[in-house]
């Protein structure tokens, strides 16, 4: 039986894989660039010494 959900899973993944490849690519990039631009908001903000 959880051959075939894990089979199901795969197959919908792919799928949404597919459809979705390039709106999560670009929210992948605007998700690292916050995660990324985070410290160094905060080391700007923070003072020096």
């Amino acid at each position: 039986m959880w051959a075939v959900t894990l089979a199901a899973a795969i197959l919908l993944a792919a799928f949404s894989y597919r459809v979705l490849e390039r709106p999560s690519i670009a929210l992948g990039h605007r998700l690292a660039a916050r995660v990324s631009a985070r410290p160094v908001t905060l080391r700007l903000r923070r003072p020096a010494g």
